[in-house]
């Protein structure tokens, strides 16, 4: 199966020249649907409610939190301050104040925590559920292809106004062991907490099901973490961080250009697919057949 890449005439260059593919989190995707992640019962109440017991009474847990917590309080402080009392110094202030307050009380710090969590655990489920969806959003990334490659609106869209370019690649390469098809419904069902599923039936449910707007995509899907992917330290015109994944070059089975396609680009590119690891590629266009009003896509010559 050839799966099809549409992009700009420069992120496709560039994608040829440094041999990696972009990776885009949900949350910058282009349907404002995929942000609101199905998560209703992805956590139940009681889930919640044992991790925070469990993270309360874990040392490492607590000192973290407890750290963080004093950071967040000096970075409030003026730098005059600041220049007066280092941020060790202000730490071991705060927790010898709150250490003695909490044992006027006949408690340890760490008891005295457990006993505020307990009390504001439902606003701290509440809290996580909210929060879930963003998070999801910004640690997951997606590359989507598609199986067509004639589709003047996807060209428009994706390939800048088809002067862009379309790059196949071969997805019987291990690369692509994990792409899953994008299903198209009305409804996205809830993924159920107290149900086990498979990696496979958790990504598929989270993203792999859009609107039946979208089906002309036919859309397949490879999903990552994005702490496996290579941060480039550059961000999109949207501001979004921009994460890669590297590929090999034998993937790529064919490469093509849109109508409106300018020839500077398309001699760059064929300029680059003349080395050695790109000999292979095959070259098409697109050019517009104007009586049946659609695009054809012919051997490049």
């Amino acid at each position: 199966m050839i799966l099809y890449k549409y992009t700009s005439e420069f992120a496709g260059l560039k994608t040829l020249l440094q041999r990696e593919i972009r990776f885009t989190q949900i949350n910058a995707l282009n349907d404002p649907f995929e942000s609101h992640l199905p998560v209703t019962e992805l956590i139940t109440d009681s889930t919640l409610s044992n991790m925070l017991d469990s993270f309360v009474v874990d040392d490492d847990f607590f000192n973290l939190v407890v750290e963080l917590t004093v950071d967040q309080l000096y970075s409030k402080l003026d730098e005059n301050f600041k220049n007066r009392f280092p941020k060790n110094v202000f730490s071991t202030y705060v927790l010898n104040q709150v250490k003695l307050e909490v044992l006027q009380r006949g408690q340890s710090l760490q008891s005295f925590v457990y006993d505020m969590v307990q009390n504001k655990k439902q606003q701290f489920i509440a809290d996580a559920r909210n929060r879930i969806p963003d998070l999801l959003g910004d640690e997951i990334a997606i590359l989507s292809l598609s199986t067509i490659c004639d589709n003047e609106v996807m060209w428009s869209h994706y390939a800048d106004s088809h002067r862009g370019i379309a790059i196949g690649f071969n997805a019987e390469y291990g690369f692509f062991e994990n792409i899953i098809e994008v299903k198209y419904q009305s409804k996205r069902p809830p993924i159920d907490g107290t149900q086990k599923l498979s990696r496979v039936e958790f990504i598929s449910t989270i993203c792999g099901i859009k609107n039946e707007a979208w089906a002309y995509e036919q859309e397949y899907r490879l999903v990552e973490s994005v702490r496996a992917l290579r941060d480039t330290g550059e961000k999109d015109v949207r501001n979004v961080p921009v994460f890669v994944k590297q590929f090999e070059p034998s993937m790529i089975h064919s490469i093509i250009f849109g109508c409106h396609n300018t020839e500077k680009t398309s001699q760059s590119i064929s300029s680059e697919l003349s080395k050695a690891d790109y000999s292979h590629v095959k070259l098409y266009h697109s050019k517009l057949d104007k009586e049946n009003r659609k695009l054809t896509i012919e051997s490049f010559n």
